[in-house]
């Protein structure tokens, strides 16, 4: 059950959603990141 309380808190979901892209979709992610924080 820890293992899903683990995965129940939306920094660790968005680190596993992360992990499972490829280093382009990672690019595209921090850019559009980038460009939101600077809005």
């Amino acid at each position: 059950m820890a293992l899903i309380d683990k995965y129940a808190t939306p920094k660790a979901r968005l680190m596993v959603i992360l992990r499972g892209l490829s280093p382009a979709e990672l690019r595209l992610v921090l850019r559009f990141a980038e460009f939101l924080a600077r809005e």
